[in-house]
């Protein structure tokens, strides 16, 4: 299966070091941009309560956002030091703090066929 691509910002390599997590600030309410679909040209966007100040995670993100089943790959915004710039990085395991960006959540979900 091949990786979206995702220009103009670069596809994050494992090596580089990422912008220490924003998610350490906290937000009572989250606003959240996301596609589903690589070649979707429709953006959507919601706001989501987050009054606890644990860390938003990837279960949070499919339990309050997507709210569909199926299998997904998760990517979202964040900030690269080593690149100086924006870049996708890919959420695997649900108990993962899912990337900020400015503040915000920008999400890219792309539909995943099973093995």
């Amino acid at each position: 299966s091949q990786q979206p691509q995702l220009q103009p910002q670069q596809q994050l390599q494992p090596q580089q070091q990422l912008q220490p997590q924003q998610q350490q600030q906290h937000y009572p309410e989250l606003q959240v941009f996301y596609r589903v679909g690589e070649n979707s040209d429709i953006n959507l966007f919601t706001r989501v309560e987050h009054t606890t100040r644990a860390p938003f995670l990837l279960r949070d993100f499919i339990q309050k956002v997507l709210k569909r089943q199926g299998n997904y790959r998760y990517y979202f915004k964040s900030f690269s030091v080593d690149l100086n710039e924006s870049v996708w990085e890919e959420v695997f395991h649900e108990e993962q703090p899912v990337p900020l960006h400015r503040g915000k959540i920008m999400a890219l979900v792309v539909p995943h066929p099973s093995s």
